[in-house]
């Protein structure tokens, strides 16, 4: 079998020569089309995607280069849905558990209780500002005493993190990189309805005030992967995985897991661009759109043939804006990001489905050729202003629900958020794309 065993044997690297990759690490380049020399590519992509620390850690990291520390920002109960929790309870590992909310308190200590073989499990409660981040981590390794840790060493690499706070990831994990914390491999949540050129970044605000029906089901989180691609690319990372949906976790789980470039490079893996991100997003995307639970009857309209989101205007929306945790009746469905860039692309270039890949005639609204075509052309510097226009159509969608709409008990958002905080989006210039 190619799927990753957690106890199995990690390559041994020869001095000067890069190691052989094992076939479930070639399987999983090949279905994301980062090992492939065209962009026309035939193979399908396997739901659910078989990846794991565990996998990464054992293609990339030799033995005698482990520490056995995880970094866990967004630790919740430390073990739904967490990939960190089997390393604990696996691999003896030890690391620091970030988590700011009170209710998961009693399930997060029993949790890692169960698990603290190593001793060296640390629970740290309270929010952390991303301005704070770098010493609050580096202090917990100092208690772990993490090598380098003490003596102020200038660069910390653990083993693995992860982030998944449902608000300003994004900027967690560039203060992260900034102040010296260097992981080997990092999992990062994505919000999955923000397609590529889309950068969208929820920036860090003192009042930001948590919501998940208010703000999370209703797209008002994270980072797009396009953003998380780029932050993570300009700091020497590279992506190696997209996971759109769980077997265990069914539609609740979206991220992207990237390695460390030098990690990479030894292995004769190359960085992604930005085209191979593309792809590698709507290969999956469309991959796990069977997975996602189908929109009520007369939700879509025939315009939005073709993949549907899951929180913006998506799967969790009937025809209004309620949702199934949230029945009150907010207006109209925001359009899906999905076809608003189509209807975009189309604007700027009169026939974009001539701009990349594939047989224009032979694309069917199911085939993600079609999208990565749609991301491409509005990319291009020549559709740099439609490019504007969908980006600051799609973030005031989700603006005006997710800042006037919030709260479980009739709270309302602080307007600064909504005024300033909710980052950029922006056109990439890459090679100009040609319309016919």
């Amino acid at each position: 079998s190619n799927a990753p065993s957690l106890m199995r044997k990690p390559n041994l690297l020869a001095v000067g020569a890069a190691a052989a990759l094992s076939p479930w690490f070639s399987d999983l380049q090949d279905q994301h089309g980062f090992a492939a020399k065209t962009s026309k590519l035939t193979g399908s992509f396997t739901w659910p995607v078989n990846v794991s620390f565990e996998a990464l850690l054992d293609e990339f990291v030799p033995p005698a280069e482990l520490d056995a520390t995880v970094i866990n920002i967004g630790a919740n109960d430390g073990k739904r849905h967490d990939p960190c929790y089997t390393l604990l309870a696996d691999r003896n590992y030890g690391g620091i558990m970030f988590e700011g909310d009170p209710n998961f308190k009693k399930r997060l200590v029993k949790n890692m209780n169960k698990v603290n073989t190593s001793g060296r499990v640390r629970i740290s409660w309270g929010y952390v500002a991303p301005s704070g981040i770098g010493e609050a981590i580096r202090r917990g390794l100092g208690e772990l005493n993490f090598p380098g840790a003490s003596s102020g060493s200038t660069q910390l690499r653990p083993d693995a993190f992860k982030v998944d706070v449902d608000s300003f990831d994004l900027p967690l994990v560039r203060s992260t990189l900034t102040a010296g914390i260097r992981p080997k491999v990092i999992m990062v949540e994505i919000n999955s309805d923000l397609p590529p050129p889309l950068q969208w970044t929820v920036e860090y605000h003192e009042r930001f005030m948590f919501d998940f029906d208010g703000t999370a089901m209703r797209g008002f989180f994270g980072a797009s992967l396009d953003a998380w691609h780029t932050m993570l690319l300009s700091n020497d990372y590279g992506l190696v995985a997209l996971e759109l949906g769980t077997r265990a976790g069914g539609a609740n789980e979206h991220n992207a897991w990237f390695v460390s470039g030098d990690r990479l490079r030894s292995a004769g893996v190359e960085l992604p661009t930005w085209r191979a991100m593309v792809k590698s997003y709507w290969r999956a995307q469309l991959a796990w759109q069977p997975i996602l639970t189908p929109l009520k009857s007369g939700a879509l309209g025939a315009a939005e043939v073709g993949p549907r989101c899951l929180t913006i205007g998506g799967s969790s929306f009937g025809t209004g804006l309620g949702t199934h945790f949230d029945k009150r009746d907010l207006g109209p469905r925001i359009a899906c990001p999905f076809h608003t860039l189509r209807r975009y692309a189309h604007a700027s270039c009169h026939n974009s489905t001539a701009v990349a890949v594939g047989t224009p005639s032979e694309l069917s609204p199911s085939d993600w050729r079609l999208w990565a075509q749609y991301s491409v052309a509005l990319a291009a510097p020549r559709a740099r202003e439609a490019a504007y226009m969908f980006a600051g159509e799609v973030i005031e969608s989700i603006k005006r629900v997710a800042c006037t709409t919030l709260g479980f008990h009739g709270a309302r958002q602080d307007p600064r958020i909504c005024a300033s905080s909710t980052a950029l989006a922006e056109s990439k210039k890459h090679a100009a794309v040609r319309c016919a």
